[in-house]
């Protein structure tokens, strides 16, 4: 039989009968009939194949060594057959999806630091681009529900009793008014006003009415008081 072969058992009638010694080695259909090491091994000295190990592939047969992935990359298993399997170390992600040898970069929600480790925006910030140095902040009186956002629209109001307005500011909801920092909702004796083109206040009930409890949204909760009729 040729180098590397051998039969099964006794009684061989044809070459065809002669099979690779070793498991993984692959017997081509050529007229020598020659045992060669698949991809994703190397041929240690003609002998046996070898796995490639992690962080190598081999895309050729019968290769006497297995190619390392380029910087900041590695395989997830033994035995990879192509560029393609060496993937980004890390929380790190390909700049470029389509090119499995471009740089390794930080991917959205998070940004860089001076070890060249990737960790997330932190609550109140966001990033909607790869391979940042640093996370962009939300407007003043806005923040995230999570670290690791990926862009502005994460951004929300930060007081519970605001919602955000066309512009993008951040407005007390229907009711309640700006006082002191905070939103508040009316005190009893005046009703919430939305004014035209401006922010709402609280109205006074007309001269000597005034409304049963706080809160109120509507002048006709005015009524006048027990000593007017």
């Amino acid at each position: 039989c040729p180098s590397q072969t051998s039969t099964p058992g006794k009684g061989a009638r044809s070459k065809d009968e002669c099979t690779c010694i070793h498991p993984l080695m692959l017997q081509l259909s050529q007229q020598d009939g020659a045992c060669k090491c698949p991809n994703g091994t190397r041929n240690n000295a003609g002998l046996v194949c070898e796995l490639c190990e992690t962080g190598f592939y081999n895309n050729v047969e019968d290769a006497q060594s297995c190619l390392k992935c380029p910087d900041g990359r590695t395989t997830d298993a033994r035995g990879s057959t192509n560029l393609s399997s060496c993937v980004c170390t890390g929380l790190k992600v390909a700049s470029s999806e389509d090119d499995t040898s471009s740089a390794c970069v930080c991917p959205a929600g998070m940004h860089f630091i001076e070890q060249g480790e990737c960790v997330q925006c932190e609550l109140g910030f966001y990033q909607d681009v790869l391979g940042q140095s640093q996370c962009t902040a939300c407007r003043a009186d806005k923040t995230t529900a999570k670290q690791g956002s990926t862009s502005e629209g994460n951004c929300t109001c930060a007081d519970v009793d605001q919602i955000a307005s066309l512009n993008g500011s951040c407005i007390c909801k229907d009711g309640l008014v700006k006082a002191g920092g905070k939103c508040a909702p009316c005190s009893k004796g005046s009703y919430w006003l939305q004014t035209s083109g401006g922010p709402s206040i609280c109205q006074l009930c007309p001269f000597e009415t005034t409304t049963a409890e706080a809160s109120s949204m509507d002048p006709r909760d005015c009524f006048c008081r027990e000593s007017f009729v």
